[in-house]
């Protein structure tokens, strides 16, 4: 999606024990700005609520130390109202999963193309 950091890298915290942060991601290629991401694997049926954005935001202040870093919360299921109202507040940008699949497609992002089939027109001008 453009982001590069100072070695094009991003950082994948350990599984258990991440303190609320699952990855970090450098907004620029001097490393001045992390985008830190949280990410929930819930079924369709699960939704994320505000305790879990309110979570995310307490491991972001912690994380961040006052350094203006930002929060993407990610899930694959969606977000109460009230977590939607949360994240707005605390300015955390939620991704559902909706919004997942269809950045997944946009940026090519762990998917290739297998096959493309064309669409033909009659050029009503050669008749």
């Amino acid at each position: 999606m453009g982001y590069c950091g100072t070695d094009g890298q991003a950082i994948t915290t350990q599984a258990t024990r991440d303190g609320g942060i699952d990855g970090v991601i450098q907004q620029d290629a001097l490393g001045l700005q992390n985008i830190y991401i949280q990410v929930k694997r819930y079924a369709k049926s699960n939704s994320v609520g505000s305790r879990t954005i309110q979570s995310f935001s307490g491991a972001l202040q912690e994380r961040s130390a006052g350094n203006s870093n930002s929060g993407v919360f990610i899930t694959t299921s969606s977000y109460t109202q009230d977590a939607l109202i949360s994240a707005k507040r605390l300015h955390i940008k939620a991704i559902d999963g909706e919004q997942l699949a269809k950045l997944i497609i946009k940026y090519k992002i762990g998917i290739k193309t297998i096959n493309q089939f064309p669409i033909y027109e009659i050029n009503k001008d050669d008749f």
